[in-house]
This record gives C-alpha cells, structure tokens and sequence, in this order.
C-alpha cells in the first residue's frame, strides 16, 4: 500500500517496507529517527499477576486450553503458578520504583489523563476496591518493545498514541482487576457489538482491549532506555 500510495518516494529508496512484526526486527538502525505506534498498545498481551494476602504479587495467571477430540472445541482455564517470567520480574521492579505521586504531580496527571478517566476511577475504587485491587492486567508485551526498541534502535524518539480508559462500567465478573481488558465480539454492522465478562472464551472470536497507563509506561520507559 505505501509503495503504491507514495510511488515517488518508494521508487526513490526514501521509503522501506519491512513486512514483519517490530517485535521480530532485527536490524540495527543507529539513526536518529522517530519510531510512532497508533493503537498497538490496547492489542498487546498482557499477564495477569495476583496478590497474596500480604499484598505481595506472588503468582501469574495461566492458561490451560482443553480440546475435545470429537467436536474440536476448547475450554480455556485459568490457574495460578508462582511468578517465574523475567518480563513479569521486570514490571514489578519498575513498578516499585514508581515515585510517590504529590499533590503537585496529581493535579498535572490528572490535567493530562483527563477529568473523564479520574472520574470512572474514582467510581470503580468506590464500588470495587477489594477485587480490583487483588490483581493486576501488567502490559509485559509493552515492556519487551521497548527492550527491543532500545536494543535495535538505540537513537530513536517513541510517539505513542492510545486509549487510557474504557468508559464501560466495572462489573463485578471474572475480568475485575487494575487495568482490566474489554472483551467484545464485533456484530455484523460497525457500531454492533456484545461484551464478554471473561477473557476465557474461544481464541479468535473476540477482540481484547486493554488500556494504557502512561504514567506508567513512561515511568518503564525512561528506566529502560536510561
């Protein structure tokens, strides 16, 4: 599509195509250049991670996938192993070392993430707070893109653009956590769609979304690339 939309730059080596995920490129580009990513982060798998009863994050969710052998469908799991994965390791250590938020810093996050966003939070905490609070969706793809970035392009600027927060209610379901996902199956017309209250459904029948939280990644980012 880009060699047929901008023909003259392609035919001019100005444009490179590189068909492949960014997780796979290996190409080390010592430039300086800008890397920009729009919407990929709401797609990115995620691990969820639960608290003991100290509030410790000590187990990652897994998932066991049953396939009957007559009619090839599968019921999905989920069960609970000691974290034992460097990226989960990796999202722990950067979120302990998230600075204290003052009320300086609180008013200007909440200048950047929008009154919309702190309000739904606000509600969830209210109603939800035990449950939410007892496990964690962590962004772990997130995290290995930006090792990635860092190693293959060391002198790059990120833009990244996506959503903060879905403004469909909490419901007290099997997805309740920090950073919950949207499970929804697209109908036939574009503004159609149901929502799931499980992410334990067959795979490739729904589209997850998970949100961003930017103060985090951020916070990840600078650590990574420092």
């Amino acid at each position: 599509m880009l060699s047929e939309k901008h023909k003259q730059l392609y035919d001019r080596n100005q444009i490179k195509i590189y068909n492949s995920s960014i997780l796979d490129f290996n190409k080390k580009i010592k430039e300086q250049c800008f890397v920009v990513g729009m919407e990929i982060l709401d797609n990115m798998p995620h691990d969820r991670l639960y608290r003991d009863e100290s509030g410790e994050f000590t187990t990652q969710a897994m998932v066991n996938i049953q396939t009957d052998l007559k009619s090839g469908e599968e019921t999905l799991e989920e069960v609970r192993e000691p974290i034992d994965d460097q990226l989960v390791k990796d999202f722990l250590r950067h979120l302990e070392s998230m600075p204290q938020v003052d009320h300086i810093s609180a008013t200007q996050r909440l200048q950047v993430s929008g009154i919309i966003k702190r309000i739904k939070d606000v509600y969830d905490d209210y109603w939800h707070r035990d449950k939410i609070n007892n496990n964690i969706y962590a962004p772990t793809a997130a995290l290995y893109l930006f090792q990635h970035l860092h190693k293959y392009v060391p002198n790059h600027s990120l833009i990244l653009a996506d959503f903060d927060c879905f403004l469909e209610r909490v419901q007290d379901n099997k997805l309740i956590g920090l950073n919950s996902p949207l499970v929804t199956n697209k109908l036939k017309e574009p503004t159609e769609w149901t929502q799931y209250d499980n992410y334990l459904i067959p795979r490739g029948s729904s589209d997850i979304c998970f949100p961003s939280d930017f103060q985090y990644l951020q916070h990840a980012y600078q650590e990574i690339t420092q």
